[in-house]
């Protein structure tokens, strides 16, 4: 990954991969969800936060029960897709976004997110968005759920291959709004 995408991936400099994910920030960085929460994400816009999680074991390994997809991407594409992620992350003028706290589990933070979450920008369509920008064919108007951001590659259980170029990098995503990038250094 060049220097100038990601900075925040200096955090993380002995992990071999990043699943970085987006979301409401009242509801992504709560111990407990409750209705209330979750109406309160989808229904009042709201400031939004990126989550970064480095970890060793291939995804495969590290989230055994997540449906994950293999995408093969052109260099360009792979760039094209890096770039949406680093322009989620709100960094305030400065050269690295600030830790807003510790994540969810293992070595990971959250920092503040660009765009406010809301019942028609979710962590699903986070997820489709970057996929057009990849150049996927994906609609990226209405995906409100995990499963419609998936059907759209007609890979709702199990895995997808998807390549158009011979000089391509790998990334891959998890269920909803977690998508995981090897590093390349």
């Amino acid at each position: 990954m060049p220097e100038v995408l990601f900075p925040e991936k200096q955090g993380f400099q002995e992990k071999k991969y990043l699943e970085i994910g987006w979301g409401d920030a009242g509801f992504y960085q709560s111990r407990h969800y409750t209705l209330a929460l979750t109406a309160r994400a989808l229904l009042a816009p709201g400031k939004s936060v990126v989550h970064v999680v480095g970890f060793d074991p291939p995804p495969e390994q590290a989230f055994p029960r997540a449906n994950i997809v293999l995408l093969h991407l052109p260099v360009r594409k792979f760039y094209d897709l890096l770039h949406f992620v680093d322009s989620s992350v709100d960094r305030a003028s400065r050269e690295r976004a600030l830790r807003r706290g510790p994540g969810r589990y293992g070595t990971s933070f959250f920092y503040d997110g660009r765009n406010s979450y809301h019942l028609f920008r979710t962590c699903n369509n986070w997820v489709v968005h970057a996929l057009a920008r990849a150049g996927l064919p994906v609609q990226t108007t209405l995906t409100l759920s995990t499963t419609a951001a998936m059907d759209q590659r007609g890979v709702s259980a199990g895995r997808c291959e998807i390549s158009s170029s011979p000089r391509r990098r790998k990334w891959r995503s998890g269920c909803c709004f977690k998508g995981a990038i090897k590093k390349l250094s």
